[in-house]
């Protein structure tokens, strides 16, 4: 992989499903908030979902650690250290995150935004970009 991905989608925590547009691995999201810390992301390709993921804020909220299941591939754990963005009091996810590489079990250098949207602060664009890489002798 060369370049930089870039996926923008627009979804609510209410466990219905969303669009996602021009996206190849998955074209649509089922967001479910599990508490205030804690939330699950169903990717789904055409209905049937392709990966779940998790995503787990630390008690200060300083940190987010994301793993993402999906059959036949071993869980990928992207670990997030908060670097701004103001966290917000009805969505501690609400910011601005830098990959931590030391923690991460998935070796990509992403940007990650999460923005509150909307008066509930439930519906949020993410925005990411990812730049791959060196990682020992190999490329990704």
């Amino acid at each position: 992989m060369s370049g930089e991905t870039h996926l923008d989608f627009t979804a609510k925590f209410d466990g219905h499903d969303s669009s996602v547009p021009s996206n190849p691995a998955f074209n649509q999201v089922e967001l479910r908030r599990i508490d205030k810390k804690q939330a699950e992301v169903k990717e789904k390709k055409d209905g049937a979902v392709v990966a779940t993921v998790r995503e787990k804020l630390s008690s200060d909220g300083n940190e987010l650690t994301i793993t993402t299941a999906s059959k036949g591939h071993l869980d990928q754990v992207t670990v997030w250290t908060r670097s701004g963005g103001a966290k917000g009091a009805r969505d501690l996810f609400a910011g601005e995150w830098k990959q931590d590489l030391s923690k991460t079990r998935m070796r990509q250098g992403t940007v990650l935004k999460i923005e509150p949207d909307g008066k509930d602060g439930s519906v949020f664009p993410v925005s990411s970009a990812t730049r791959p890489v060196l990682t020992g002798s190999s490329t990704i």
